[in-house]
């Protein structure tokens, strides 16, 4: 499934615009209602989560994705028109999990950043420059416990699922 309950396959409608999840790695733009004329909006090698928001008025769609492995998730948006290529709109210099909550109006959002084998960080961001407008949980006093002890790193391997299927799989190391 994705974000906000929008179900693969999923069709609604926004100005005019019916947007329909197609297949997980892509979003596509139905214009037409006979179908005709559909063209995916979220261009790139990468795995789309799920729909954040559609600004309608301001002509883009914001979503999750994993651009290089499923252990990291950020923020994109495109233009509905499909007319530029997706932009990251989550820093470059925080790899590992963002989730976004985006209220009805505006361009301010409450952004949860997490990592492996670190606590998370909320706060609240204005798009599209993601800039920290306030911290509201910061978990210093656990990121400095966690700091202090000794830590393996977190090993990532593959697992063998049958059928030519494999999954991601993490070893979180010891504490």
């Amino acid at each position: 499934g994705g974000a906000h309950g929008i179900e693969r396959g999923a069709r609604f409608d926004a100005a005019g615009i019916r947007l329909h999840l197609q297949a997980l790695d892509d979003f596509v733009c139905d214009s037409l209602d006979d179908g005709r004329d559909v063209r995916n909006i979220t261009i790139g090698d990468f795995d789309v989560i799920g729909v954040e928001k559609v600004d309608a008025t301001g002509g883009w769609i914001y979503y999750s994705a994993s651009p290089d492995n499923a252990t990291q998730r950020y923020l994109f948006r495109s233009r509905l028109d499909g007319s530029a290529k997706p932009e990251r709109l989550t820093p470059a210099n925080q790899p590992g999990i963002h989730h976004y909550l985006f209220p009805e109006r505006g361009d301010f959002v409450i952004h949860t950043y997490e990592r492996f084998q670190q606590p998370p960080l909320i706060e609240i961001a204005r798009l599209p420059q993601h800039t920290n407008v306030r911290t509201l949980i910061d978990n210093r006093a656990l990121r400095d416990q966690l700091a202090k002890l000794k830590q393996t790193p977190a090993e990532f391997f593959h697992v063998d699922i049958g059928g030519g299927q494999q999954i991601r799989a993490a070893n979180p190391g010891k504490f």
